[in-house]
This record gives C-alpha cells, sequence and structure tokens, in this order.
C-alpha cells in the first residue's frame, strides 16, 4: 500500500510539472474566455457582481454566450493571492487537472488491477489532458467532477455501496453546473445505466432525492432559456447552414422529378440525422485522434490527442475489454466514451477536443489495458519495457518542443497576444482620449482593457457596466471608447487599430505576434 501510494504521488507530481511549467507564458497572453472569467471574478470579488451588475452571478453571461459561473468563483481566492493575471486564472484548471489523475488511477484499478499506474502516467502526460488543463477555463471543473462521479459511480455498479451512490449523484450533478458538456453527457449516461442503478432501489431512494433538489437551478437555467440560448449560438442544426440550403434544393428537385428515396434522404429530419452522424464519427477518426498538424484546435502542434504509439495497445485495450470484463463493466465504459461525443456531435467546429475532454481518460485507459495486457503475454519482458521506455520518452520530447517551444511562437494570435501588449502600452502612458477598433485583431478589445488593466469593477459598474457582450457592440469605459474604427478624425486622440487598415495618420507604435508578424498600430493625427 504504501509503495502504492508513494507511485501516485510520483506520477501527480510528473503531471504537476507540466501543467505548472510556465503556466505564466504558455500558452503567450490570457484567452478571450480567460480574460472574461478572470475580471468577472475580480468584479465578483470587488463588489459581488459581475460584468452586467447581476449579484452573485449563477452564469456568466460574458459575450452573450451564458457560461456556467462556477469556475469564475474557484478563481476568487486564487486572484486575491497572486493578483489579477492568466497564471491565477488557470492555476485552478492545473490543480484540478492534477487531482484527476488518483481518480483515473481508481478507476483503472476497478476494472483491471495491475494497469492503474499506467493509466494515471498516461493521463498525467497526456498532450489532450497537458493543453486543456493549462487553460483556464471551466472544461477542466466539468471534468474534475465528472471523472469522480464516475469513480464513485462505478463503486456503486460494483459494490453496492449507498456512500457511493450518493457521492456519485452529487458530483455528477455539481458537474452539470461546471461545464456545459456535462448538461447532456450525464443525462444520457444516467438514463443507460439506470437498469443497473435501479438494481437496488431502496439504496438510491436518498441520493435521488438529494439529486431532484440539486437538479431545481439547473431546471430554472434551462426553462429561463439561457441554456437554449447558447445551444442555438452554437448548434450544428442551423438550418440556415449550407448543408441544409444545399440538401433543400436536391429535396426540392426529388420532389419534382417524384423521386421517393432522395425526397427521404434529402428531407430536413434526415439531413439533420446525416450531420449528426458525421460530427460524432469524426471523433473516432485515428487522424484526428493520433496525428496533428501545425494548428489544429486544442492540439500540440505536430501532434494527436494521444501519442500515435497508442493505438495498438488501444486495440488491445477494446479486445481485453469485450473479452473478459463483467457486462455491467463493458456498458458502463463503453457509454461513458460514447456518451462523451454527443456534445461535440451537435454543435459546430466537429471534430472538438474541448467538448469530447471527458473521454481522454478512458482512451488512455484502454491503452493501459493493452499494455499491461500485451506485457503479461510476452516472454521477454525487459527489452519490451526498455522499448516502450524510450518510444515514451520520445513522445515526452515531442510534448515539450511541441507545446512550450513551438505552440507560444506559432500561435500567439489565437490568444490575441499583439493586444495584450497595446492594452499595456496604453495603460502605461497618459492619452486624453483612446478608441480601440473592435475588430480581426482587436476583437472584444473591452475585455482585453478591463482584464489587462485591471479596471476598478466599482467605476465600471457607476459607469453602466456592460449592456451586450457581443462583439460588434460599443463599449465605453472612461476616457476609452471601443467601436468599429475608420478614420482617424480627432488629433488628442490615441488609435488602437488593426495593421494594414487604411487608416490615416502617424504610426505611434507597432504591435506584434511572437511570430514577429505586426498585428497592431497605435496611430495619431
Amino acid at each position: 500500500m504504501k509503495h502504492e501510494k508513494l507511485l501516485i504521488i510520483i506520477i501527480c507530481f510528473v503531471g504537476f510539472l507540466l501543467r505548472i511549467y510556465n503556466i505564466d507564458s504558455v500558452p503567450p497572453s490570457a484567452s478571450l474566455d480567460e480574460a472574461s472569467i478572470g475580471w468577472n471574478a475580480y468584479s465578483i470579488l470587488k463588489t459581488g457582481r459581475d460584468e452586467y451588475g447581476t449579484f452573485l452571478p449563477f452564469v456568466l453571461r460574458a459575450y452573450d454566450d451564458w457560461r456556467p459561473a462556477l469556475y469564475a468563483y474557484l478563481v476568487i481566492p486564487f486572484i486575491t493571492l497572486f493578483g489579477l493575471d492568466a497564471a491565477a486564472v488557470r492555476l485552478p484548471s492545473v490543480l484540478l487537472s492534477v487531482f484527476t489523475i488518483p481518480a483515473v488511477f481508481l478507476i483503472a484499478k476497478k476494472i483491471r488491477p495491475g494497469s492503474e499506474s499506467v493509466a494515471a502516467f498516461l493521463v498525467a502526460i497526456s498532450p489532450w489532458s497537458v493543453y486543456l488543463s493549462r487553460l483556464g477555463h471551466e472544461a477542466n471543473l466539468g471534468y474534475f467532477l465528472f471523472i469522480w462521479g464516475v469513480y464513485y459511480l462505478l463503486s456503486y455498479l460494483k459494490d453496492i455501496g449507498e456512500k457511493d451512490v450518493m457521492k456519485a449523484t452529487i458530483l455528477l450533478i455539481l458537474s452539470i453546473y461546471g461545464y456545459q458538456s456535462e448538461k447532456v453527457i450525464v443525462p444520457v449516461l444516467c438514463i443507460i445505466l439506470l437498469p443497473f442503478v435501479f438494481r437496488h432501489s431502496k439504496k438510491i431512494l436518498p441520493a435521488a432525492a438529494v439529486g431532484l433538489l440539486l437538479l431545481i437551478p439547473f431546471m430554472f437555467q434551462v426553462f429561463g432559456g439561457k441554456d437554449l440560448t447558447r445551444f442555438a449560438g452554437t448548434s450544428a442544426f442551423n438550418t440556415d447552414n449550407a448543408i441544409y440550403t444545399s440538401a433543400r434544393a436536391s429535396y426540392v428537385r426529388a420532389r419534382d422529378g417524384g423521386i421517393i428515396f432522395d425526397r427521404l434522404y434529402f428531407s430536413e429530419p434526415a439531413t439533420s440525422v446525416r450531420i449528426f452522424m458525421s460530427n460524432y464519427l469524426s471523433h473516432m477518426s485515428p487522424k484526428w485522434l493520433f496525428t496533428g498538424a501545425d494548428r489544429e484546435s486544442h492540439k500540440v502542434p505536430g501532434m494527436g490527442l494521444l501519442y500515435y504509439w497508442e493505438l495498438p495497445f488501444l486495440l488491445i485495450g477494446i479486445y481485453v475489454l469485450l473479452r473478459f470484463e463483467k457486462r455491467i463493466i463493458k456498458v458502463f465504459f463503453f457509454s461513458v466514451i460514447l456518451c462523451s461525443i454527443i456534445p461535440a456531435a451537435i454543435t459546430t467546429q466537429a471534430p472538438h477536443a474541448m467538448r469530447t475532454y471527458t473521454m481522454m481518460p478512458f482512451l488512455h485507459m484502454l491503452s493501459a489495458y493493452g499494455l499491461a495486457y500485451a506485457y503479461s503475454r510476452l516472454k521477454y519482458k525487459i527489452f519490451f519495457v526498455s522499448v516502450v521506455s524510450v518510444i515514451i520518452l520520445q513522445g515526452m520530447y515531442g510534448l515539450y518542443t511541441g507545446y512550450f517551444i513551438r505552440f507560444p511562437n506559432e500561435q500567439s494570435d489565437s490568444f490575441q497576444y499583439a493586444l495584450h501588449k497595446a492594452v499595456d502600452f496604453v495603460r502605461s502612458g497618459s492619452y486624453q482620449k483612446v478608441v480601440y477598433d473592435n475588430r480581426d485583431n482587436l476583437y472584444q478589445s473591452y475585455m482585453f482593457y478591463l482584464f489587462g488593466t485591471a479596471y476598478d469593477p466599482v467605476l465600471y459598474q457607476q459607469s453602466g457596466g456592460t449592456v451586450s457582450g457581443g462583439y460588434d457592440k460599443t463599449h465605453t469605459i472612461g476616457n476609452v471608447l471601443f467601436e468599429p474604427v475608420y478614420s482617424a478624425k480627432k488629433p488628442d486622440t490615441l488609435y488602437i487599430v488593426n495593421a494594414g487598415r487604411a487608416i490615416v495618420g502617424n504610426v505611434v507604435a507597432e504591435f506584434r505576434d511572437l511570430d514577429g508578424t505586426v498585428k497592431i498600430h497605435a496611430m495619431s493625427l
């Protein structure tokens, strides 16, 4: 037992190092979401209200995308200790990610004893996990609550413990308040596992009662329309998009030509099903999972979400689970993976690593099961361990160079690095009037200004706060105006504009991304 505890501590320490190293500069600057979460947490700390003046908000309206507020509350103690910066917003995610590693260890041990250390280690060094855990984002909170909830759910299914089902209920419902994806995953997973959960119905009655109470705020949120507003903005089933337009044209031709099959195939319901299946299956693509281009969303440059060498062991792991495990374990394990894809399948930008984050540890567990099984069957064990160790070290070196060196230098534009530098420039000067463009590289510049200057929430709310988070909205903060800029009109005004815009005036300063590209100019007459 002592050796086991020491081993998990070492694995967690490795995971912590990969997640905390240069956390203030990699990613290179606060992202759009991190700036919003950070400043709203700061505002709640100082005034009890968010940027819109809502007292202790249950959800953050943010950029009119209505995100869960729970992560922002976790950020508050870190801002209190370290001040308002990117590192303070990211630290809760780092810690939450590290604290999921023991849960993976315990889940793997319950299913296939002997593979748990490998499973925990693979998650600790996972490119998928390292990338997302270093973002100050609510996805990490939802993932943390979900994984621990799943562990206690598995414990209940195997051991029929009342305490386990109560813990599982509380954690899984709290995960719904953590991140949007869990609002889909948790209900679907519970429906699938319902026959197994109800085998001892008397034991789950207290947990069911607590669960219903915890769901009351969520139901108000759903019927209040905020979740529906969020879904409408990201839905893959927007009938105005090109797929539906093309399908409607084909449907009309089929109807006029009397082609029954084509009428069915190109009907709106059938088109929706095709979109869902295409999005869903894209997350099972080996190319997406195991390889990577120089620039893909939420992926380390040049790497897959999983290490390429995991593929054969993952396939062996699938065989092992299907061949040797009990039915309830098979249903449980693969249900978690398959349910995890649904949120990304019904929204845009599929495949999507963040919206399917909850399946990440289970794929690594499959690889671990495959590795453990291969090790048990091979005669030359030392040779096998040596080869695998070299391959793992090579993969970790690729993770280091891809994430810590290439990623910040090649993708600083994704984090609006130049805009942060422009905010620093304005803050260090003394200007009578400043006008920020709010397009392109200056998208949502008002929030980066609030965040970068740690603007006083009291003053901001006294001036009216935010009216709308829409990207095209005009904002005024003190002597600073945020609106589309087409020309420099006033001689006593500093204009912060996108480089290359046809603005008449003198360039006072220019701001570059880390790759050297000039993105923003400070101009005046």
